[in-house]
């Protein structure tokens, strides 16, 4: 956490000289790149101007668990290209050309830059260090080019980081500026061991933007009218709680350690990750395992799949009747707010969006170390099944 929080300084530093440099011609730019590495497991990477690796993070669980406990921060694209492409053989999701009926599976990058000469010689650059890896290794894939993500995917990671974002607020960004966020998001969500803990969290930070604005509002309303604002505070009281049934539910569902959900997860991943290391088996002529066929096993495993897939959808949609209905509550009292507010003529609404817009930049650090504090034991937890994983892959898997 405290690598995070001088990155996080560091940054909002280079934010600060950026926006002076921005006022002037022939400055210098701070250029950022964002590489995305799909070839199952997803991984997103952030560069600075000479493509060493600001921060990389998992796409999904699978791109998470794959580049857990490795040190990439700092190593130039090509070095963590070829350890993200080895830990991917390692793990079965890649295997070599010469191993007979080895199934392709591609190697899916997309390169963006905030500067489209950069981008041009960096698309260049990961194409051949993917092609190098892919000959020297002799994997069986190829290198996929995707296409550049474009300003609407960023501005999309922005406001997930700071909720206090306007569409007309990113207009106004460079591009510079909008890669600002797309790093301080990167390096936030890293911190978070599962995509479902960053649901989670980024959830909350939503909600925690949401409060701050109205007890804005309502400190404003105690020195203009005793009856209104006793009104609002009550319809704040009731936003908070509609917003603490939410929090309440989707920690159950996304963290809890007695999660259905999770538990489903996890057999999910074991009956996938066993057909990886079978298929592996298979394709280095094996033909039983522990006396059965090995194709058998590996097509019982698939029943075995759909089904938990099905238990997954069945859970997931009594969650979602009772997040809807939690979430219509906070519609609702968030409608009585701003019905509220729209009677009050002498209140500056733009005066208190700035002061809130401070107060949530101030608070944004803080909110992330207070959630790693309240939640160590489960992101400990998460961890820990994530490298139990790997390990796992990594011993059932012989190149």
């Amino acid at each position: 956490m405290k690598i995070v929080k001088k990155l996080f300084a560091f940054t909002l530093a280079c934010f600060a000289v950026l926006s002076l440099a921005s006022c002037g011609k022939g400055e210098e730019k701070n250029i950022k790149s964002y590489v995305t590495l799909e070839i199952n497991p997803s991984v997103e990477i952030v560069l600075d101007e000479d493509n060493a690796v600001i921060t990389i993070n998992g796409l999904n669980d699978d791109g998470k668990m794959l580049i857990s406990d490795e040190k990439m921060i700092g190593k130039d694209i090509e070095e963590v290209l070829d350890i993200v492409i080895e830990e991917a053989q390692a793990c079965g999701y890649l295997v070599s050309n010469e191993v007979a009926n080895a199934v392709q599976n591609n190697i899916k990058v997309s390169v963006s830059s905030s500067e489209e000469s950069h981008l041009v010689d960096l698309e260049a650059q990961v194409k051949s260090t993917v092609e190098s890896i892919i000959d020297k290794e002799k994997i069986n894939a190829e290198f996929e080019k995707l296409a550049t993500k474009k300003r609407e995917y960023f501005a999309s990671i922005a406001k997930q980081y700071d909720p206090s974002l306007t569409d007309e607020k990113i207009a106004e960004m460079s591009d510079e500026e909008l890669y600002v966020y797309v790093e301080l998001a990167t390096i936030e969500k890293a911190e978070l061991a599962t995509i479902e803990m960053e649901k989670y969290y980024l959830s909350m930070k939503n909600y925690e933007f949401q409060i701050q604005y109205k007890e804005q509002i309502a400190k404003k309303l105690e020195t203009l009218s005793s009856l209104t604002s006793t009104m609002y505070k009550a319809a704040i009281n009731a936003l908070k709680t509609a917003i603490d049934s939410v929090n309440k539910l989707q920690y159950d569902i996304f963290v809890s350690e007695d999660s259905e959900y999770l538990k489903l997860l996890s057999k999910l991943n074991e009956y996938k990750d066993n057909n990886i290391v079978l298929n592996h088996k298979l394709s280095k002529g094996q033909t039983q395992e522990g006396g059965t066929e090995i194709t058998v096993v590996i097509n019982t495993n698939k029943e075995k799949i759909t089904e938990v897939e099905s238990q997954i959808i069945l859970v997931m949609n009594e969650f979602n009747k009772s997040l809807e209905t939690f979430k219509k509550l906070i519609q609702d009292a968030i409608n009585t707010l701003e019905t509220l507010e729209k009677n009050i003529s002498n209140v500056n609404y733009t005066e208190i969006m700035t002061n809130v817009e401070v107060s949530i930049n101030d608070a944004k650090d803080g909110l992330l170390a207070k959630f790693e504090e309240e939640h160590a034991d489960d992101i400990k937890a998460s961890k820990d099944a994530l490298k139990q994983r790997k390990q796992s892959l990594e011993i059932s898997i012989v190149r």
